[in-house]
């Protein structure tokens, strides 16, 4: 009986030109451009290929060396192991992926309005595992109401306010908005900026064309950090 699935070599070649042509589309290249141009370029521009550089460097030679050309025609001349052949489909299917902020964002988003109540506020908090919660008014979004803020107020006795009360202004410059189309290496950018130069990790709304007047359809925060990493990685 003929075995008709692939062998890692095929494999190794169908991801290795997957791979390639995901870098010019991420590039916006439309002519030929040599793949270890491309892997610097997009080493710029995508966290998957900065993440796994090295391994698409030694696969580059690999797969010169997996493939001997003989005038018009390539000969399959050595097989990858299975171990390769695995990584170097894993990084092709991550770039693949639709890799769109949202896609990666927590949906749905709680947020509250001006007149919710404090003690509204903490029971979504609570539901939704989070400290933090949008407020929005009549025009838009207002500020964040964090957990931090609402037992301050209750410490000191007050714990008939509103979000209104309980907006957190002097953190609102965290909150970064962006359309539903921006990629997930736009977020991890703003990541990297706030934490080498000091300033606290931004809170990411996502709206559909990132105007600060439309309703959240996911949020990013730092505690989602570790877990699209692993996704990336």
């Amino acid at each position: 009986m003929i075995n008709e699935e692939k062998s890692n070599a095929e494999r190794f070649l169908d991801a290795y030109a997957s791979i390639e042509s995901s870098l010019n589309r991420i590039l916006g290249k439309v002519d030929y451009v040599n793949f270890s141009i491309l892997l610097k370029q997009g080493a710029r521009a995508n966290s998957v290929v900065k993440n796994h550089l090295s391994e698409l460097k030694e696969y580059a030679e690999l797969r010169n060396a997996i493939v001997h050309q003989r005038g018009n025609h390539e000969e399959i001349i050595a097989q990858p192991s299975d171990s390769v052949t695995i990584t170097i489909e894993r990084i092709a299917y991550l770039l693949e992926k639709d890799q769109r902020m949202l896609n990666f964002a927590t949906t749905p988003v709680k947020y509250a309005y001006m007149d919710t109540t404090q003690k509204q506020l903490l029971d979504m908090m609570l539901k939704s595992h989070t400290t933090k919660i949008p407020v929005y008014g009549s025009e838009g979004f207002c500020g964040l109401a964090t957990m931090e803020t609402i037992a301050k107020n209750a410490m000191n006795g007050k714990t008939d306010l509103t979000a209104a009360d309980l907006i957190d202004r002097t953190k609102d410059n965290r909150v970064v908005f962006f359309d539903k189309t921006q990629k997930i290496q736009a977020a991890i950018f703003e990541f990297d900026e706030a934490m080498s130069s000091g300033r606290a990790a931004p809170i990411i709304l996502i709206t559909e064309n990132g105007k600060m007047t439309e309703k959240p359809m996911g949020i990013i925060s730092s505690f989602d950090l570790a877990r699209i990493i692993t996704a990336l990685s």
